[in-house]
This record gives C-alpha cells, structure tokens and sequence, in this order.
C-alpha cells in the first residue's frame, strides 16, 4: 500500500512538473508562432477579430514583397558585416584578456578584473552619451566622426566584459598542468595560449559567438543614433520601413521578422551541443 501511494505521488509529481514546462513551452513560443502565423496572412486579415491562429487565406507573397521593397535587405548585410566582425573581435580580444586574468600574475589583476565585471552593472543607455561624444571626436573621421561608419557600429561592442569574464572561467577549468608541461618543453605564454588553452576552449568559444551574435544583431539603440543614412541600417532599423504614416504593414513587418531571425536560430542550431559542454565547465572555473 505504501508502495502504490509513492508511486502515485512520483505520477503527480512528474504531471506537476511536465504540465509546468508545457505552459513555460508555450508562453514562449507563443509569439513566434503567432509572427509566422501573421507572416502568412492576407492584409485584410490581420486586423480580424477575435485573431485567428492559422491563416485563412496562405499568403506566402509577403515574404518576397518585404524582401524586395524594403531596406530589408541592405539591413541583414549590415548586422551580418557588424555581427561578423563583433563575434571575431570578442573572441580574440576576451580570450587573451581572459587568459591575462585566469592565467598570469601581474600588479592589480584582480582589480582590474572586478572593474571589468563592474562594467556589466551599467546600463547600456548609461553609456550611450559618452559613446556619442567618443565617436563624434575620433581623428580622421570628418566632421561626423565615425557616425554613419561600420567601425562607429562595431567598436564599442568589439570587446565586452561578458566574454572576458567567461573566458575566464573557462580558461579556469583547464588544468594548470598542461600549461606547466607545455612551458617546460619551451613553450612561450603566446604558445601555451594558442596551442594549449584555445583548442581545449572550443565550446567556450561557441558560447560567447552565439551571444555576441545574437547582442549584436538583435540591437537596437546604437545603431538607431550612429545609423543615420539608409544605407547604414541594420537589420531591426530596417524593419522600421514597415512603420508608415497612419498604418503599419504587420504582415510584411512579420515576414521580415521572421526572415531576420532564422540566422541566429541557424547559428544556435550548428552550435547547440557545445552549451552542455561550456556551462559544465563554467561551473567548474567558479569552483576554482
């Protein structure tokens, strides 16, 4: 008898917690299918009341008209170009400034290294005025400085306190004897970096690509004050072209929605199996 109540408890238990992530499965995923649904309706109904979860009347010509007629497209070049570089950027300069922290002794290095995780504290829109003045002032930039230029979008956010602290971590994590063993065989710091801790931080590696890519391509207040010309939108600016004067294009605006978004579903896809990998040893580095 004691035996069927566990057993009956561990069912309501499980029901309990499956029936919770469905509705957490759900709420998430609940308006990104209600944008595909959208993405496929004909204009008239769009604005149908009460909405309709699948379209009526399939629509797939939103997607090459939002294409086609918008600064889409211009926009995705953009946020690929500045995501691109930022993802090579944060990888090569975190990593070295992570292996500094995790691995070398020098003169203030844990201070230096709470300074970093400071700048993590502050808002981004803290920081948007002194950028502003930064980018307006820079040498051999014209009378607009770097605004309207890829390196005005790409250089606050070359290098950021997230990939530097998890690069640490990281770095952390990776036993000390292998760099010992490789310094005894003559090895330089350069060299332990490069052919010792890099290789072993793949997965790490992946993780910080998949953020910077994703912070960098979904944002949104940078590139609406540096981006002042057309040709310099970036991906979410250019959905702005949906917005018209009295009304706004919701079946396009979603179908470019949708259009953005595959690359960074993509991206997660190819490098999924590394985040099991690189939380684990997170974990670890804060351990030690």
């Amino acid at each position: 008898m004691a035996a069927r109540s566990q057993r009956s408890l561990g069912w309501l238990k499980h029901t309990a917690i499956y029936t919770a992530l469905l509705i957490v499965l759900l709420i998430t995923l609940g308006p990104f299918v209600m944008m595909i649904s959208t993405s496929l309706k004909a204009p008239w109904e769009t604005f149908v009341y009460p909405p309709t979860l699948l379209p009526q009347q399939v629509t797939p010509q939103n997607y090459s008209q939002a294409w086609s007629q918008s600064a889409v497209p211009r926009g995705v070049f953009n946020s690929f170009v500045v995501s691109v570089i930022s993802v090579f950027t944060n990888l090569l300069f975190g990593s070295l400034a992570a292996f500094a922290f995790a691995r070398m002794d020098f003169p203030g290095r844990r201070f230096f290294f709470w300074v970093v995780l400071a700048t993590m504290m502050m808002p981004a829109a803290v920081l948007v005025v002194p950028l502003m003045f930064i980018i307006k002032n820079m040498p051999l930039g014209g009378e607009q400085g770097w605004f309207n230029t890829y390196q005005g979008l790409i250089v606050p956010g070359a290098v950021t306190a997230f990939s530097v602290f998890f690069m640490r971590q990281y770095f952390l994590s990776i036993p000390r004897d292998l760099d010992e063993a490789a310094t005894i065989d003559g090895a330089s710091p350069w060299q332990v970096f490069w052919q010792v801790a890099l290789p072993l931080s793949r997965p790490g590696l992946a993780i910080v690509a998949i953020f910077t890519f994703l912070s960098r391509w979904n944002e949104y207040l940078w590139p609406l004050i540096v981006a002042r010309q057309p040709s310099m939108y970036t991906a979410q600016i250019a959905l702005r072209s949906f917005v018209l004067t009295y009304t706004v294009e919701w079946q396009k605006f979603m179908a470019a929605g949708v259009m953005i978004a595959l690359p960074v579903l993509l991206l997660y896809l190819i490098l999924q199996p590394y985040f099991e990998q690189s939380l684990g040893a997170l974990g670890r580095g804060v351990k030690g």
